[in-house]
């Protein structure tokens, strides 16, 4: 099982989304192709009612705990509430990383 299908699994057990945008952002850096090391979380969740931000994060450190300290080396989290949404339907968004590879 892949690494995407094993995160969105986990967190759709866990926090029953109403959105979750998962993107793999390993090709903006310096890894092999294929890699799945740099992941980009959107997800959207009742779940996260009441929760300030940093909560919301350690919640979904907590479900990815295994993968966060055997595959996956960074993770951006974007986790709001529907209204959030609502008020801004706007994927997480991530640079490249400065030691990326450069088009040949």
């Amino acid at each position: 099982m892949s690494l995407q299908t094993t995160i969105r699994q986990r967190l759709e057990a866990e926090f029953e989304p109403e959105e979750l945008i998962l993107v793999n952002d390993s090709d903006k850096h310096h890894v092999p192709p294929g890699s799945e090391t740099h992941w980009n979380v959107t997800i959207v969740s009742g779940a996260f009612e009441g929760l300030s931000r940093v909560a919301r994060h350690r919640a979904v450190y907590k479900v990815l705990d295994e993968q966060l300290r055997n595959a996956i080396h960074a993770l951006s989290v974007r986790a709001v509430t529907p209204r959030e949404w609502a008020a801004r339907p706007q994927a997480n968004q991530t640079p490249d990383c400065a030691g990326a590879r450069s088009a040949d």
